[in-house]
């Protein structure tokens, strides 16, 4: 198994998926809360990559096709002098599990069910993820570049939503995300900035 946003676990079936966690002391973006939206974009244009069509992405940290979750994304930080400590932990579904299916929440996707463009196994997905996030840490994109990057595959922008806000869900219309990484929902009288990764957002049913 492993850990998601909100001590969430990961089930993580023997053999069958993507699990793997990167430290970094990194100090290259100035604002830390644009990092998961940095690694986003990465792993959509590596899954664009291989042939996946129609990654989107929800934030803060999940990477959807037709609406199912095929990755999800954790990124944390600690301040070390001049630097920050921050680790990446990516999971990603590869192999179809009935297993996951029965215990998660939310609809699924997994890498197999895709026409995959090259000859493929979970080692060379790996290391293109590691080869392609250390390019994008070193040398990131310009703040408004990434942003535009991360809205233009924003899966939940102009449709309505719910989000939890102290305890319950509330109804507002997805506007997108914000210059510093936030999400930013108008509201019945008012728009509303989430900033805190461990806010649910949701698709109003």
């Amino acid at each position: 198994g492993g850990r998601g946003r909100s001590q969430k676990q990961w089930f993580s079936p023997y053999g069958g998926n993507v699990y793997f966690s990167m430290r970094f002391d990194y100090k290259k973006i100035h604002d830390l809360s644009l990092l998961p939206l940095l690694v986003a974009v990465t792993l959509k244009d590596i899954f664009s990559a291989f042939g996946v069509v129609g990654v989107e992405l929800k934030w803060p940290n999940d990477i959807l096709v037709q609406g199912r979750k095929l990755a999800g994304i954790l990124v944390e930080s600690k301040s070390c002098g001049d630097n920050q400590i921050v680790v990446i932990g990516i999971g990603i579904n590869v192999v179809k599990s009935d297993q996951i299916l029965a215990l998660v929440e939310q609809p699924v996707a997994f890498l197999e069910e895709f026409e995959i463009s090259q000859v493929f196994d979970r080692n060379m997905l790996v290391a293109r993820l590691i080869k392609n996030l250390i390019k994008m840490l070193e040398n990131p994109l310009d703040d408004q570049k990434l942003i535009s990057s991360w809205s233009h595959a924003d899966a939940f922008k102009g449709r309505p939503v719910e989000v939890m806000l102290s305890g319950q869900w509330k109804p507002g219309l997805a506007v997108g995300v914000g210059d510093k990484g936030q999400y930013v929902i108008e509201m019945e009288t008012e728009k509303v900035e989430i900033n805190s990764s461990y806010v649910s957002l949701r698709l109003a049913e």
